[in-house]
């Protein structure tokens, strides 16, 4: 039996019979450019991290370009429409807030509530502060913490924790916020970002859901300003390095500093220019790749 449905699920099975240990529980996620391609074959670690699948170019960017203007949410996406998608967005931000979110949370100040929906978007790409938010609303910081931990339960949002050692003075408390919709975000290199955090959000969970292999989606930013954009753990151990680049395909001196620090058996950069290179080289033990966004992204499950 195949159940689904909306973040009320997760409420309702609060209350009655938990099914403890008799149900397998799956994300549903947003299109990914995998999906969409109809790539054949089995998709795992190994054949990610060796690029196994060759997806059609013109195909790819084509598909890749309406994620960018979109998102990868049914409605919009197959709108191909900027208008259908913007009136899509605030139906959708009007039905979270005054109906779902209302009637599973208690929230006294819905305006409010509404007004930081609609400035977190100006948050992706950047450690989110708290205390910068609870500033502008004029609300609690532990107000503002509620509510955004209640845009997560409901799908809204999430965020990812920091990964480092303490020997490099990583940082260890401020988190990153992204979107399940990322064509919220207006900024391109945020949008950006915030499409790979979405996909590889999606493998991770697809890695844990479907063959119990705990993955847990970081990221990695140091006191002095070094930052990559996404580690992925596996089994509580750096598998992967991930930087983002909306063009420069020159090997990103943080990417360097990470790696010449921390053990992580495999990196890529990925660039969203005009621009198809692809190189690879070893850095420290690390296989890294320095390649176009669309090549990793359609090699992700």
């Amino acid at each position: 039996m195949l159940v689904t449905g909306s973040a009320k699920l997760d409420v309702y099975s609060r209350g009655g019979d938990s099914l403890q240990g008799r149900y397998f529980l799956h994300h549903l996620h947003p299109f990914t450019l995998s999906e969409l391609l109809e790539l054949e074959g089995d998709f795992n670690l190994e054949s990610l991290v060796a690029l196994k699948h060759k997806p059609q170019k013109a195909e790819s960017k084509k598909i890749l370009n309406q994620f960018i203007c979109y998102g990868g949410f049914p409605e919009p996406f197959f709108s191909e429409s900027l208008q259908e998608a913007d009136r899509w967005r605030i139906f959708y931000a009007s039905k979270l807030i005054r109906e779902e979110i209302r009637d599973l949370e208690k929230v006294s100040d819905i305006d409010k509530l509404q007004d930081l929906y609609e400035h977190l978007p100006d948050t992706v790409g950047s450690i989110l502060s708290v205390n910068s938010l609870r500033e502008d609303l004029e609300v609690h910081a532990k107000t503002v913490e509620n509510w955004i931990k209640i845009f997560e339960k409901n799908y809204a949002c999430f965020r990812i924790a920091p990964f480092g050692p303490a020997k490099i003075r990583a940082t260890k408390k401020n988190k990153k916020l992204y979107f399940w919709d990322w064509a919220m975000v207006e900024k391109k290199s945020a949008r950006l970002e915030n499409l790979v955090a979405m996909h590889l959000l999606r493998f991770c969970d697809w890695l844990t859901d479907t063959y119990g292999i705990k993955a847990e989606l970081r990221f990695f930013r140091t006191s002095r300003g070094h930052e990559v954009d996404f580690v992925i753990l596996v089994n509580k151990k750096p598998f992967i390095a991930i930087k983002v680049k909306e063009s420069d395909t020159d090997l990103d001196p943080n990417l360097c500093y990470l790696l010449e620090r921390v053990k992580i058996p495999y990196a890529f950069q990925l660039h969203f220019g005009e621009e198809d290179l692809h190189k690879k080289l070893v850095l420290n033990g690390s296989e890294v790749n320095i390649l176009p966004g669309w090549k990793f992204l359609a090699n992700l499950p």
